[in-house]
């Protein structure tokens, strides 16, 4: 199966932290050298030991290469796009960062942080709609995490965290 298999409300937090440690893992290897372009819970399959192992690359660019919403191989998956993809901004880390932050969002909520219908709606969500806060969602005191998802999030790739060795999700970082 894949996450989206196993995302739902009130996940316990012990295996959000260790879905997005999995998820963490995988991308500090894959970014060093490509972008990935199309993270989603689909995209992100569950092995054997109940591991998480990122898949599908095809829509992955070389870090630095131009991009494209569009392209003959397809758009990424809307719900999951950063604001630069909608723009067409060169690939950076920072995009796969923004897809991550919404994949972490509903890993502990159960939902998207936003919901649309259309491309145009889904566009101005990305690009306009402030992110959500997870406590809107789950109760708890989980300040910290939300400021991590938050900032991963950020409609600003300058405002977000530059690498993913500095995210630092944990039970001892919330």
């Amino acid at each position: 199966g894949n996450l989206r298999t196993l995302i739902k409300e009130n996940i316990p937090l012990e295996e959000c932290f260790s879905f997005i440690s999995d998820i963490l893992s995988g991308m500090e290897e894959i970014h060093k050298t490509i972008i990935h372009r199309d993270l989603k819970p689909e995209n992100i399959l569950i092995d054997s030991q109940g591991s998480l192992l990122i898949t599908d690359f095809g829509l992955a660019k070389y870090i630095g290469e131009k991009t494209r919403t569009h392209s003959f191989k397809g758009a990424g998956t809307i719900p999951y796009m950063s604001p630069e993809c909608w723009t067409g901004d060169s690939n950076t880390i920072s995009m796969d960062i923004y897809s991550l932050g919404i994949i972490f969002f509903e890993i502990v909520t159960g939902h998207l942080p936003y919901t649309a219908s259309t491309e145009i709606e889904w566009r101005e969500c990305h690009l306009f709609t402030p992110f959500p806060s997870i406590s809107n969602y789950r109760s708890g005191n989980l300040t910290k995490l939300d400021q991590i998802i938050q900032k991963m999030a950020n409609k600003r790739p300058s405002q977000r965290y530059k690498t993913i060795s500095e995210i630092k999700i944990g039970r001892a970082h919330v």
